[in-house]
């Protein structure tokens, strides 16, 4: 993606950016998420694959009106749903409780470490 689209402002580009930011945040959490080859992006969306912990294949427009559903099954865009979600987080808790167990372990692995790093911290300035 060129960053001179980004700075002019395109739609697309920026999109499709958002996509591969989407790739990377949910991948450790599903067993399979990619862009659409068979759904071309445009202006206004890119539609993702997507298939859970679970086992349930979605497919997942990304928009500037947010994240939705529109398949139950690769490269579709078969329902007609309405129901947007502001973040991709917000999605996938909706439709995966096991995302929603692995993002919540990751979430306090990281935590921890912070606890442990300040607790050493601590620890030192009391040296």
């Amino acid at each position: 993606m060129d960053t001179e689209d980004m700075e002019c402002g395109d739609p697309a580009a920026a999109l499709l950016l958002e996509a591969k930011d989407v790739e990377q945040d949910v991948s450790k959490f599903v067993n399979f998420v990619a862009l659409s080859e068979k759904l071309q992006p445009s202006a206004s969306s890119v539609f993702m694959n997507m298939e859970t912990k679970e086992g349930s294949q979605y497919c997942i427009e990304i928009s500037t009106s947010g994240y939705r559903v529109v398949s139950h099954s690769y490269d579709g865009k078969e329902l007609d749903n309405e129901r947007y979600f502001e973040t991709v987080n917000m999605l996938m808790d909706n439709i995966s409780p096991l995302y929603r167990l692995g993002f919540a372990n990751a979430l306090a692995a990281q935590l921890s470490v912070l606890v442990d790093e300040q607790a050493g911290v601590d620890g030192e300035d009391e040296s």
